[in-house]
């Protein structure tokens, strides 16, 4: 037999059938052995080839795996429509008619004005013909049903909703019209096959048909009778037909913006809508009626939302964000087929909607805490990202049907766009998109809106592929549309109105958007009675009554169709609708309906207007009460408990209640009690909870009394405080001025003054604190200032030191800035091989390196006070490194740190708990209450709270402060100082050693040009050894200058700010380039004296445009002038050139005009050498500065040779 074709689909890997229908109506069936499950009765065999179409018919009788079971008489109107079928039984016929219904061999049905044929498939190869006809209404019959249905709403709004109001069926007969068959004789019926019976098999199939239809179209019952209800609602002004909205229709540009754009939506507002959900989707849909669809819905958003959550919980921002920053986006629908791509210049992030990993794993690197920085198109992204990721963990991304043409539905999700808050964060989404468009149907741009719920149904699909579960719900084609994101087809006649019953289903979760919207009224009117009035608003205008609007508009039917979706969950306005507006509605049973459904109705922004009484219940629930016990002033934190009494109490709202109230309350015997206007829902289990926390004994912490005092509340419910509770806390956190002690060999700028004062407070009541101020604003200056007040005190003694810990680069740079600023301060530095803790100084610096290793010694000691500097190197607790400070005992603690606080807040978190510990609880609690909802969601409550209690704790100020800008210099310069590493220190000593007997004996020029060999050998060996020595290991270790350069570049890049690197040596600028290349994953461009015109130009343009490249090396010659370089924030002098013009001509290619950015220069000083030496001489001695500047290094030469030696020599650190 040649070339036998299925039109239908093909068999899918499980063995699923497809079906479809061919030119001449008939069904055909593809399928393997797989897809035959339990076979109900003997299979016909035989093959007719069709010559005509070129395929075989299989009749099959069985359950084929993903065809759904089908019943028929699924609505009370469906069912009346099967009852004519009950009188009569030949032959066992009706059982096996519905068994013909159910296989599809009813393979074609039309309705035209109360005649239906159809053609069935029996035992013979050509179908049967059958027709039925059915009683016509007269005209008059027509007139009365026309005026019974328009001149009552409550009729109108539920057919508009595909729902047929039962009571019509009873006023219809008492007007002598019947809906439905009385018997077989209100039927005329035909059927070609041999079969004598009325009805036979064939015709009783196709009445299970109708039922079917009439259960999807309750319009059918009346078209059946020749009359066209429908043209009620196509007819009137301005409504158009209910369409499924199609793929090319949201390229229609319909929406207009609300929103202003400015601030950025809080995305943690979304609330909860699977209570909406299960209080307005209706549970077996007609669409899937054999089971309990919403169950199978609810149970797949709930596992998703869980999964989410978890998902969400374990995601971590990177330590470092991307450096790429995409800022340009096209994705193109084309179909059920998605792709786009991602580009910032020459990058490029490609992704479909089968492949998305790549795309989702970079979007979830970002935090959305502050989006300043990025591109518009890339916060946009993040926040739409996020956005779905909340609407998921929500229940709040509905499904919303989408014609994709030929009869082809796919499902999107979308964000629940019918409550206010939802809607607020989409508009102002959609508002970002005005100068710009993301998505694209084919090549037209979709409406804005349209394109935000495209981004989202594109995330949430790709996270419920990747979190959903579907393996335990039934596999039929509808499942498959909204859990698999199958592609819809109706293969049978069973399913041909399947996807408007889907829509209509879904079209319960949306309320009309046309001018007019309803306005649900109550009227309070005393002893729990109240007036339900419907009322109707067109945008800004007063609201009239619906009967006013009805008489006066012809715009009814999406309002009708509106109020008919809200009765079917809220009865009373059904109730009021049979009234045409007006109903009176009292007792428990209506406050119950009512407060059931008024969440709903929030969540669906139900325009109300409703008594201060029917807004919200009242929840008895447990705070405290905190009162004083005589005294008003505290000093410390810790003796809050002794001068506060702290009690439970009972709260209503922001009411207190003592039990006895309460008691009286549940004496009445009802769930709803009324309570100052409004209603106390009483709970006994809940009640009985209450009564079981009174009897407990309340323990508060010191820590606990002061976190309830910066939040205002308690176990998230008010706190009942006294006056004089508020005036205690009041003067413990009130930081007083306190005098700069004389020791200080420094001038505190205002702001680092403030600082200080806030340092001595804090140690003062007992709070650790957290120095958080940004890079180059001086952190260390005003901890010094503290520890010499402390030291002035007798708190900090020889006996009881005070602990340092920093990163090896930078103990020289405190015990540096020590000796400087506070000379009456002994510092000794634990360090080094054959360390050994000596006691006698006032500070120990030492590294974390050392702590790791000495835990058990040091631990041995309790220090007055530990300072912890770059504090961000134990923002991971679970390291080692964490773990062994965690463990080092203390009286105070001070954390420095300059990383922004936005971009990881478990960072903080680490860092805090240090400083004070548990005082922001364990980190699992802190993710899911502080950093997932800021860094995720820019929850700003949870925000707001964590300011609040980190605030006594913590003091940031950054560079672009109004409260500081004034107090900076235009350019901050920093001195930072390096220590030689032990094959620099050899190699130093071994030049001064060969050159000294050089320059003893040398005279004239042969001296000038021994003083600038040694220099530059100097010079080469504090910058790296391998400059000097080629047999040396160009290796970043062997180079303590090279080691701080390093651990510097690393802050700057933790800000995402850019750098400027100067060297006067070519070679040193290459071996920067190799040191930089892999911790940073970085080529950084290098511009020297061999660059060409070209390559300088293009480096130039690189540096000023490219996000990813943020560090630029220059030799100091070539690049000290005709460069603008003003995308840096930063200069580095990595090694010094002595002559302070030079030095500025460099640092002025980032500090020009157009810079808008706060300019810090780090001179990088390698302790102990003839550097920090010169550089002691230009900055004590103006005269020579000038000197330098007009003659340059020449001023060197002239120096004696005692001069020269004191110069060189290299003096020892404990280092």
């Amino acid at each position: 037999m040649k070339g036998i074709n299925t039109p239908g689909q093909a068999m899918d890997s499980g063995g699923v059938a497809s079906f479809s229908t061919p030119r001449n109506g008939v069904s055909n069936l593809a399928f393997s052995c797989k897809a035959i499950l339990n076979i109900t009765h003997s299979m016909h065999h035989w093959n007719v080839l069709n010559h005509e179409n070129d395929w075989i018919i299989f009749p099959v009788y069985c359950i084929i795996e993903r065809m759904a079971y089908t019943e028929y008489g699924n609505t009370w109107w469906g069912n009346r429509w099967l009852d004519a079928l009950t009188e009569i039984d030949y032959s066992n016929r009706l059982p096996r008619g519905k068994r013909y219904a159910r296989n599809g061999s009813v393979r074609s049905i039309t309705i035209d004005k109360g005649k239906v044929t159809a053609r069935v498939q029996g035992t013979r190869p050509t179908p049967y013909k059958v027709a039925i006809g059915i009683h016509q209404y007269t005209t008059e019959d027509n007139m009365k049903l026309i005026s019974l249905i328009k001149e009552n709403p409550y009729y109108l709004g539920s057919l508009q909703t595909g729902e047929l109001p039962p009571e019509i069926e009873q006023e219809c007969q008492d007007i002598g019209i019947m809906l439905f068959p009385r018997s077989w004789k209100d039927l005329s019926m035909q059927c070609s096959c041999p079969d004598w019976a009325v009805p036979c098999k064939h015709l009783a199939a196709v009445i299970y048909m109708i039922a079917n239809e009439i259960d999807k179209d309750p319009f059918l019952v009346f078209r059946l009778h020749g009359l066209d209800v429908e043209s009620l609602f196509q007819n009137a002004e301005g409504i158009a037909e209910e369409q499924i909205p199609t793929l090319d229709s949201l390229t229609e540009n319909t929406w207009q913006s609300s929103s202003s754009g400015e601030g950025e939506p809080d995305l943690q507002l979304v609330p909860d809508m699977k209570p909406v959900l299960e209080r307005v989707l209706t549970d077996s849909p007609l669409f899937a009626p054999q089971c309990n669809f919403k169950r199978d819905y609810l149970s797949f958003i709930t596992n998703l939302a869980k999964n989410t959550t978890t998902f969400v919980n374990q995601m971590e921002i990177p330590q470092q964000t991307p450096s790429i920053l995409y800022d340009e986006c096209s994705i193109i629908y084309q179909g059920k087929k998605v792709h786009g791509v991602l580009k910032q210049g020459k990058n490029k992030l490609s992704f479909s909607s089968e492949e998305m990993d790549e795309c989702l794993s970079y979007l979830q690197s970002f935090p959305i805490g502050s989006t300043e920085e990025y591109p518009p198109v890339l916060a946009l992204l993040l926040f739409t990202h996020n956005f779905a990721l909340r609407l998921l963990q929500t229940h709040g991304a509905i499904p919303s049907l989408l014609a994709l043409g030929k009869e082809q539905y796919v499902l999107r999700w979308i964000p629940a766009y019918f409550n206010p808050e939802v809607k607020a964060i989409t508009d102002f989404l959609a508002s970002r998109l005005q100068d710009r468009d993301l998505v694209f149907i084919d090549t037209r741009p979709a409406d804005k809106l349209q394109q935000i719920f495209l981004l989202v149904s594109l995330f949430v699909r790709s996270y419920s592929k990747l979190l959903g579960d579907a393996t335990k719900l039934p596999e039929t084609d509808e499942h498959a549309l909204f859990f698999a994101g199958a592609l819809y087809e109706c293969r049978t006649l069973a399913q041909r109105g399947n996807p408007l019953a889907i829509h209509h289903w879904l079209g319960r979760l949306m309320l009309s958007t046309r001018s007019h919207r309803p306005v649900l009224w109550m009227q309070e009117k005393g002893n729990d009675t109240y007036l339900c009035n419907i009322q109707v608003q067109k945008a800004e205008e007063a609201p009239i009554a619906l009967s006013s609007f009805l008489s006066k508009h012809t715009e009814t039917a999406a309002i009708l169709q509106d109020l008919s979706y809200l009765g079917t969950y809220f009865r009373p306005i059904q109730k009021a609708l049979r009234a045409r507006g007006v109903a009176t509605v009292s007792g428990d049973e209506f406050l119950d309906a009512w407060f059931n459904a008024l969440p709903a109705l929030k969540a669906l922004g139900v325009s109300m207007i409703i008594p201060r009484s029917l807004q919200k219940t009242l929840s008895p629930r447990v705070s405290v009460r905190m009162s004083t016990s005589g005294e008003s002033t505290a000093e410390r934190f810790l003796s809050l408990q002794d001068l506060l009494d702290v009690s439970w109490t009972i709260v209503l709202g922001d009411d207190s209640i003592d039990p006895e109230t309460l008691q009286t309350m549940m004496d009445q015997g009802r769930k709803y009690v009324a309570f100052k206007d409004q209603y106390v829902v009483l709970d006994k289990k809940e009640i009985e909870k209450i009564n079981r926390r009174l009897e407990k004994t309340i323990k508060l912490s010191a820590l606990d009394l002061l976190k309830v005092n910066l939040l205002g509340t308690y176990d998230e419910q008010p706190v009942i405080m006294e006056d004089g509770v508020k005036e205690l806390f009041n003067s413990l956190l009130h930081i007083a001025p306190t005098p700069i002690p004389s020791e200080l060999k420094t001038t505190l700028r205002p702001y680092q003054e403030r600082g200080y004062q806030w340092l001595i407070h804090n140690h003062a009541i007992g709070l650790g604190s957290l120095l958080a101020d940004d890079m180059g604003l001086g952190k260390t200056v005003q901890v010094i200032a503290f520890l010499v007040a402390l030291k002035n005190k007798n708190i900090i003694t020889p006996k009881k030191p005070v602990l340092i810990v920093v990163p090896a680069s930078l103990m020289t740079n405190w015990e540096h800035e020590i000796s400087r600023f506070a000379p009456a301060l002994t510092t000794f530095v634990y360090h080094g091989q054959n360390r050994q803790l000596e006691k006698g100084s006032d500070c120990i610096i030492t590294t974390y390196a050392t702590v790791r290793r000495d835990t058990e010694l040091l631990q041995k000691t309790r220090f007055s006070v530990t300072i912890l500097d770059e504090a961000q190197a134990i923002k991971n607790r679970d390291s080692a490194q964490a773990k062994s400070v965690a463990k080092l005992k203390s009286d105070h603690t001070i954390a420095m740190t300059g990383t922004p606080v936005e971009n990881r807040l478990l960072d903080y978190w680490s860092i805090i708990d240090c400083v004070m510990k548990g005082y922001l609880g364990n980190q699992s609690s802190f993710k899911t209450h502080f950093a997932i909802p800021i860094e995720r969601y820019h929850d700003q409550a949870a925000l707001k709270a964590f300011r609040s209690l980190t605030a006594p704790l913590m003091l940031r100020r950054v560079k672009t402060d109004t409260s500081i800008i004034n107090d900076l210099p235009e350019k901050l310069v920093l001195e930072r100082y390096a220590t030689l590493s032990l094959e620099q220190k050899v190699l130093y000593k071994e030049i001064v050693k060969q050159t000294e007997k050089t320059l003893e004996e040398a005279e004239g020029i042969a001296k000038k040009g021994a003083v600038f060999k040694l220099m530059t050998a100097l010079k080469q060996v504090c910058c790296h050894p391998a400059l000097y020595c080629d047999t040396s290991k160009k290796e970043l270790e062997n180079s303590g200058k090279a080691t701080l350069l390093m651990d510097l570049l690393e802050s700057i890049h933790q800000r995402n700010e850019k750098v400027l690197v100067f060297t006067q040596y070519a070679q040193m600028g290459f071996l920067l380039q190799d040191l930089v290349k892999e911790p940073f994953s970085l080529d950084a461009p290098f511009l020297h004296g061999g660059s060409t015109r070209a390559q300088r130009d293009a480096m130039v343009e690189q540096f000023q445009s490219d996000p990813e490249c943020w560090l630029m090396i220059l030799s100091i010659r070539a690049g000290g002038t005709g460069l603008n370089l003003t995308a840096a924030s930063h200069v580095i002098h990595y090694d010094l050139w002595w002559n302070p013009a030079v030095e500025n001509q460099a640092t002025d290619r980032a500090f020009r005009i157009g810079q808008d950015k706060q300019v810090t220069v780090h001179r990088l000083i390698t302790e102990g050498t003839f550097e920090e030496r010169i550089n002691e001489m230009l900055t004590s001695k103006k005269d020579l500065a000038d000197s330098v500047i007009a003659t340059g290094e020449n001023w060197i030469t002239e120096l004696s040779a005692t001069q020269l030696k004191n110069l060189i020599a290299l003096r020892e650190s404990h280092t």
